[in-house]
């Protein structure tokens, strides 16, 4: 039976090594503020709870105190499971520091685990993120050196490919509704959504865990109508109460948000023209009566704003991963209610709805795309934003449209005669710029080398070197390896073709080689010369995009160099590996 407990003692059931799942969404909403700070004080005062696995399916937090960053303490956490990232910059800190075991799962994936540890199912099998990050074929969602445990299997059923996820008991589920009775049955009276409480209230119950719920207020039995009812009373073992509980970050209580109300479109917050505007305007000309879209957190939220000043929102349905089905969803940090909404939906049902292709068109935002169309938005650099819901929908919506200004940090635009102009680029264009000037300037020093060699005559020396060492054909073409070798480090490929050809080809067609296999023994010794240090224009220029230590990424190279090397040598010494083709073209 569910007791009423100050936090502290709510804050006391939670052991060490437990897993615990915590619930709410950006910027406030729904969050259990008072109960996880009284964990994460338990922890500073005590120590303990220690090496907890830490299971969000949304971001939950401000970036600064709240959410998920109760838990960003050295030892407090062992793992975390989360589906979005970004509103912890200290977890986020953590996992690049290789501090704690990091996974990074989608939304829906997470909200639907829930479901199936409640119903004792040991995995669950969905296409969602096959052939993304998530997929073990590529890195099974894991975002650093420390986490090893493999979480997903890729598998076949009826030769169609699914990803496999495995589920796990839940010690702890920490949620939060309104009102709680005498009973311990929960309502979400003035909630601006459901999430995924009852999943996560459900995995706890039925792993033989604990739920604690915190609330606003206590009423008596009997007076929530079993419509009210949102969570029952059986499912809650602890109830804290919080008379100061906000709805959202922004304001105690806005009855538009729950439902209750329902305000002129008039009232919604002015969205001022700017370049989000322009983008969101740009975005909502893809916008068709009748359909029903989801808007993604970031750039495109503004496309509500710009379809409600257009009279068009009543044209179609929108809808957002919290659970939200129709209204005009808020902007900025609050993302995750809306105003006017026609109904409120489980996170897991919403989901359900997204992946089996229900959307017409989700608008999204991105952080990295490239020229074949793939985006990133989980992790770049040391930012780990995480997906959040951004796989499941983008998978299977019958149309994405994607919302950013392709630059960052420093951008300054204003809008001049009804124009977007562009006053200041952001970072984006001055670090390719700096990468660029950084990789030329390796080019330019490597060539400027590779006349000084070619003036001294260096090559054609070592060459007549090789010919006086031996005759023999297998020992002069290792020693060719192991010049090309050594010359791609310390010079760029350009210069080393148009200098070492003339000199070596006369040799290995001495010795019987094709000059076709002699040319492609010569580019794949200096591909090697690309990724080696010091003078390995393609190492550094990875290095310099992916924000990675070369020390670190060479290290990480070396069974990749060994490999590289061996194929080499089947090159140097199998001639049908490179003359099969050209012989059979003829």
């Amino acid at each position: 039976m569910a007791q009423i407990m100050t936090r502290e003692q709510a804050a006391a059931l939670i052991q060490d090594g437990d897993t615990v799942v915590i619930t709410g969404s950006g910027g406030g909403v729904m969050e259990a503020y008072h109960t996880l700070e009284g964990i994460e004080e338990r922890f500073l005062n005590t120590g303990h709870p220690a090496n907890l696995t830490l299971v969000h399916a949304s971001g939950i937090g401000d970036k600064n105190r709240a959410g998920v960053t109760r838990f960003a303490h050295k030892g407090m956490v062992r793992r975390v499971i989360g589906g979005h990232w970004g509103w912890s910059p200290e977890m986020q800190a953590m996992a690049v520091n290789n501090e704690i075991e990091a996974y990074n799962f989608s939304q829906g994936v997470i909200c639907h685990l829930y479901r199936e540890i409640a119903a004792q199912r040991p995995v669950l099998i969905t296409k969602v993120g096959k052939y993304t990050f998530v997929d073990p074929l590529l890195q099974g969602g894991k975002l650093n050196e420390v986490t090893k445990e493999d979480l997903v299997e890729h598998i076949k059923i009826h030769d169609v490919d699914y990803l496999m996820y495995k589920t796990f008991p839940v010690n702890i589920a920490v949620i939060r509704g309104t009102y709680a009775d005498e009973s311990g049955n929960i309502s979400f009276d003035q909630e601006p959504a459901r999430l995924d409480m009852l999943e996560a209230a459900q995995a706890a119950h039925n792993s033989g865990g604990k739920v604690i719920c915190q609330v606003k207020g206590i009423v008596a039995k009997g007076s929530l109508s079993a419509k009210r009812v949102w969570i029952p009373g059986a499912y809650i073992d602890a109830i804290v109460v919080d008379p100061a509980q906000m709805q959202t970050g922004e304001g105690e209580y806005n009855p538009a948000f729950s439902g209750d109300v329902t305000i002129p479109i008039s009232q919604l917050k002015a969205f001022p023209l700017n370049a989000r505007k322009v983008v969101a305007r740009r975005a909502f000309m893809e916008l068709e009566q009748g359909a029903i879209i989801n808007l993604g957190f970031g750039m495109p939220d503004g496309v509500a704003a710009v379809a409600a000043e257009e009279g068009f929102a009543d044209k179609v349905t929108m809808t957002i991963e919290q659970g939200i089905y129709g209204g005009i969803p808020a902007q900025g940090a609050i993302f995750g209610v809306a105003s006017n909404p026609d109904a409120f939906l489980d996170e897991s049902t919403q989901f359900d709805f997204y992946s089996g292709h229900g959307l017409d068109t989700t608008f999204l935002g991105l952080a990295q795309a490239d020229a074949q169309g793939n985006v990133n938005v989980s992790k770049f650099g040391t930012t780990i934003s995480g997906s959040g819901g951004f796989i499941d929908i983008s998978q299977s919506a019958k149309k994405v449209v994607f919302c950013g200004t392709f630059t960052t940090g420093g951008l300054k635009t204003a809008i001049e005669d009804g124009r977007l102009v562009i006053q200041q680029e952001g970072r984006i264009l001055y670090n390719t710029v700096k990468t660029l000037a950084m990789i030329y300037s390796l080019i330019a020093a490597a060539g400027a080398f590779a006349w000084m060699m070619a003036y001294l005559r260096i090559p054609a020396k070592f060459t007549g070197i090789l010919m006086d060492v031996s005759d023999n054909k297998i020992v002069v073409l290792l020693l060719i390896n192991v010049l090309l070798l050594l010359l791609g480090c310390i010079m760029d490929m350009a210069p080393l073709i148009l200098i070492m050809t003339p000199i070596l080809l006369p040799v290995v067609q001495k010795f019987g080689m094709d000059p076709v296999q002699f040319g492609i023994m010569l580019i794949a010794n200096l591909a090697i010369g690309l990724l080696t240090p010091p003078v390995g224009s393609c190492l550094y220029a990875g290095c310099a995009v992916g924000g990675a230590k070369i020390e670190k990424v060479t290290k990480c190279m070396l069974p990749f160099y060994l490999t590289m090397v061996i194929v080499l040598l089947m090159i140097t010494f199998i001639p049908a590996l490179s003359m099969t083709l050209p012989n059979l073209m003829m």
